[in-house]
């Protein structure tokens, strides 16, 4: 089994220019960083500031 490894801050700000900039889907996302498709998906649902509000209002907060 690999160690956990945390998405470092340059992967977070990857993930929010290729997702809400350039429109690249979570899994081609998780290629492109060699993450699983699921850590992407939870980074981006489970992060941002206002969980009760869709992400297309408030977007993911890499911060």
């Amino acid at each position: 089994m690999k160690a956990y490894k945390r998405l470092s801050r340059s992967e977070r700000y990857y993930i929010y220019v290729w997702y809400y900039e350039q429109k690249i889907s979570l899994r081609q996302i998780a290629l492109r960083l060699q993450r699983t498709p699921k850590t992407i998906y939870d980074e981006v649902h489970h992060n941002r500031r206002r969980p009760d509000v869709s992400l297309d209002k408030i977007p993911y907060d890499p911060e």
